[in-house]
């Protein structure tokens, strides 16, 4: 393993690596960005600041700041793996009530387990995936029966004309 050109290989591999996790680092929070003005969040620049980022997520969520004190579970030895997997999935539950705040699709969070893209994947969505909300979907179906009530009035006017016409028709032959 003392092979030079392994090393050289090896290092080269890492500096990828990191250069990936940077740039996804500042397309994650350019879209949580995004996310935190759309949502009027006061400090929306949070999402620039490593562990600030985390406490704007629990903000824009709807949660207490302070459960980033768990995050520090994640240091101590016996039981950081453990609080590392829970973070993980409370991740996925922070991007879901942010999704249902947005009122995009709620299979959004689940785009975050995807292992180094998924975090920036599911913020570029909830940036830019267009509504496909259950209000919608009600507000269009309102915009329906509201069509349908006119042309049904619609309809009904046109029965009273003609019922008009009728009885106008009866009048001048009794004359």
């Amino acid at each position: 393993m003392n092979n030079p050109m392994f090393l050289n290989q090896m290092d080269s591999f890492m500096i990828y690596v990191m250069l990936l996790q940077v740039i996804l680092f500042f397309v994650g929070a350019y879209f949580q960005y995004a996310v935190a003005k759309k949502l009027n969040h006061e400090y929306a620049w949070f999402a620039w600041v490593p562990i600030l980022n985390l406490v704007q997520l629990l903000q824009l969520a709807g949660m207490s700041a302070w459960w980033i004190l768990t995050f520090v579970l994640a240091f101590v030895p016996a039981v950081g793996f453990l609080v590392s997997f829970a973070w993980t999935l409370f991740i996925v539950y922070l991007i879901y009530k942010i999704a249902e705040k947005l009122n995009k699709p709620n299979w959004i969070a689940f785009v975050s387990l995807i292992p180094a893209f998924g975090y920036a994947t599911s913020m570029i969505l909830l940036d830019k995936i267009s509504n496909t909300s259950k209000n919608e979907n009600e507000q269009d179906n309102e915009d329906d029966n509201q069509t349908e009530d006119n042309n049904n009035d619609i309809a009904d006017d046109d029965t009273d004309a003609q019922d008009d016409d009728y009885d106008n028709e009866e009048e001048t032959e009794d004359r």
